[in-house]
């Protein structure tokens, strides 16, 4: 199998570091709101990478952490907590916010068929570590103090930039991060440290975490591209020069998904939530849609790929539902290792999907129980209530097929159809398909 490592900016052959065992980190969610589209796409993702590695054989230890503290407003290094912020709007505890939007992520994720990870711990219940890891830092004259606040500077690791690719001498301003900042006046969730009341800065708690539960290296590091820089990039300088190795060998990102061709934002109106999502369009059809473009670049979505989705998710379901003596026994061949082999290319799930919707009908159950794990799609047929109109067609035609009047039962069918109502007929009973 290969894969893309934004490391070395090239598709690599995937090695784990420990035979048949795969170490995964990929950041979570900031619990201070409900989970969007974009989000969606990332987790998604990671999902499939994960169900296929687990196919492929490998007993897989899969890491997301809680951000509830430390996460500024804007990604920024500087000014209010997201979660305090909304906190203070909507006059409640952070805590008590931060455990709402925690419960609703993962109500999210198991409607997506979202696997839970093995463990999903929270940055607020690891400020210890966090605070030996930055005095490991101090120890090495690579943390500073400045107003009360606690920075890594970054002009003493010379490997500064190597994921991004950007060189610091290249670079026009302060490159330093926080590691600790002092606790304000507003600030809830703060916590006694050697430099004082405070909270730790947004990038290290990833550091600690991954190393906490996956060890000083591990197989893959994942996250959307936008946090390449600078929130991967610190946390490569602090793992390395705290624990002394790179955390993790592969570095994976997914693109952004943009709606109707625009950067999804509340104020331009186009901000869909997972939730509002999978109430409008069918859950199974959603997570095909996001999957369907090359995972590195960006995803635009729209109504009508929706509609183009729930077509396709429907096809495949309708071949999925034949009676099985109509499917030749495949097993690992034709067109169910087409779909494999296209995986095995960096996840190239664009051309799986064509394999699929072209060739479903050659599938037998095993290969379709495989294709459903690996997707994490249940492809089941969606019932509709007919019309009154509708039933009285259908009762025609069958009264026509006992007439033998086939071309003119033909007719209805094909009207039906249009309708999006298929029906298939066997010698002994007819299949209405919806």
């Amino acid at each position: 199998m290969q894969l893309y490592n934004t490391l070395t900016r090239r598709k690599e052959e995937f090695e784990s570091l420990q035979k048949n065992e795969v170490k995964m980190y990929v950041c979570g969610p900031t619990v201070y709101d409900y989970d969007h589209l974009g989000h969606s796409r990332t987790f998604v993702f990671f999902d499939t990478l994960r169900r296929f590695l687990t196919y492929q054989g490998y007993k897989v230890k899969f890491v997301q952490n809680i951000t509830d503290v430390g996460h500024l407003v804007g990604d920024a290094d500087e000014g209010e907590d997201k979660l305090e912020k909304r906190a203070r709007e909507q006059q409640i505890n952070p805590i008590e916010l931060a455990r709402k939007f925690e419960k609703a992520h993962f109500e999210d994720m198991e409607k997506l068929n979202v696997l839970a990870p093995d463990e999903s711990p929270r940055a607020s219940n690891n400020i210890a570590e966090i605070i030996d890891l930055i005095k490991i830092l101090e120890s090495k004259g690579l943390a500073y103090e400045k107003d009360g606040n606690i920075y890594f500077d970054t002009s003493k690791y010379s490997g500064y930039g190597q994921l991004s690719h950007r060189r610091l001498a290249d670079q026009k301003g302060q490159h330093d991060f926080t590691l600790w900042r002092k606790a304000g006046e507003r600030n809830i969730q703060v916590w006694d440290s050697p430099w004082g009341k405070g909270f730790p800065g947004w990038h290290i708690e990833c550091s600690v975490m991954a190393h906490k539960f996956l060890g000083d290296q591990f197989d893959i590091h994942g996250s959307a591209s936008e946090h390449i820089f600078p929130h991967h990039e610190n946390e490569i300088a602090q793992s390395f020069c705290g624990y002394g190795k790179i955390p993790a060998r592969f570095w994976v990102h997914t693109g952004l998904l943009n709606i109707n061709g625009a950067k999804m934002s509340k104020s331009k109106g186009n901000f869909i939530t997972i939730r509002e999502a999978v109430k409008k369009y069918n859950p199974n059809a959603l997570r095909l849609a996001l999957l369907l473009t090359y995972y590195r670049k960006p995803l635009d979505f729209t109504d009508s790929l929706m509609q183009q989705f729930q077509t396709i998710y429907q096809k495949i379901s309708q071949m999925k539902s034949r009676p099985k003596s109509f499917r030749p026994k495949g097993g690992q061949q034709g067109a169910f290792k087409e779909f494999v082999d296209a995986l095995k290319n960096d996840l190239n799930m664009a051309e799986a999907l064509k394999v699929l919707e072209s060739n479903a009908g050659e599938l037998n159950q095993q290969d379709f129980e495989a294709i459903e794990y690996i997707l994490g799609v249940n492809f089941t047929l969606e019932e509709k209530e007919l019309t009154n109109a509708q039933k009285v067609l259908i009762k025609k035609r069958d009264q026509l097929r006992l007439s033998g009047k086939y071309d003119e039962a033909d007719k209805i069918r094909e009207d039906l159809k249009k309708q999006g109502i298929e029906i298939e007929d066997t010698s002994s009973w007819a299949n209405v398909a919806y």
